[in-house]
C-alpha cells in the first residue's frame, strides 16, 4: 500500500503510465498564433494518484519549504519533490480516477450506479 511504501522510503504514490501523447502549448489556446511544441517522451511520464504519503516530519519540512519558497503546488508529491524529497512510485489503479470535471462526476456516478 501507499502507506507501507512510504514507511520504507519516507514518501510515496500511487502512479499510472500515461497513455496520451502530450505536446506542450505555446500562446493561449484562442490565439491565431498558438501552436503546440513538442512534448516529453510519454515512457518517462507516469499520473500521479492519491492518496499520497509521507512521513509527517518529512511533509512538514516540505510544507515548510515550499511556504518558504513561495511555491505552490497541485499536489503533496510537488510539495516534497520541490523540497528535494525523492517519492517512491507504486501502481495505482485505474478505477481511482480524479473528480474535477462534471463529465468526472458522471463516469463516477455511471460507474457506481452499474455496481449497484
Amino acid at each position: 500500500t501507499v502507506c507501507e511504501a512510504a514507511r520504507l522510503h519516507g514518501a510515496a504514490a500511487p502512479v499510472l503510465t500515461v497513455a496520451d501523447t502530450l505536446h506542450g502549448l505555446e500562446g493561449a489556446l484562442e490565439h491565431p498564433a498558438a501552436h503546440l511544441t513538442a512534448g516529453p517522451d510519454r515512457d518517462c511520464l507516469v499520473a500521479a494518484q492519491t492518496p499520497q504519503a509521507a512521513r509527517a516530519v518529512v511533509l512538514r519540512d516540505a510544507l515548510a519549504r515550499a511556504q518558504a519558497d513561495d511555491f505552490t503546488g497541485t499536489d503533496e508529491v510537488a510539495l516534497l519533490l520541490h523540497a528535494g524529497v525523492s517519492v517512491a512510485p507504486i501502481q495505482g489503479d485505474p478505477a481511482n480516477f480524479k473528480l474535477t470535471t462534471a463529465r468526472d462526476l458522471a463516469v463516477a456516478e455511471h460507474l457506481y450506479a452499474a455496481s449497484r
